[in-house]
């Protein structure tokens, strides 16, 4: 669980950030081409501190390993879904909140 992240990946820059677009992409294509119904999207500004990000990437990684494990439960599956998360400074403070 959690191979495509940045987290120890010895992947090079430019190549995870290939991905990372193509992901995204992806992404754009879906919501072009499926309805609003059968997905599910959210976006959130969360502030918060830099030195708590790696506690918050620990916390992201066991509810992805969670929601996979429930996913899988049951019958045989129907779909594969795309679930793609970034935490991405795009504000920052000139004092600190």
């Amino acid at each position: 669980m959690g191979d495509a992240n940045n987290l120890g990946n010895k992947t090079s820059n430019s190549a995870y950030r290939k991905l990372q677009r193509q992901i995204l992409e992806k992404a754009i294509q879906a919501l072009d081409d499926v309805p609003l119904r059968g997905s599910y999207s959210d976006f959130n500004d969360l502030a918060g501190f830099k030195s708590r990000l790696k506690g918050g990437e620990m916390k992201v990684l066991k509810f992805i390993e969670e929601l996979d494990a429930y996913l899988k439960s049951g019958r045989t599956r129907e779909e594969i879904y795309n679930m793609s998360f970034s935490l991405l400074p795009h504000i920052r403070f000139a004092s600190k909140i």
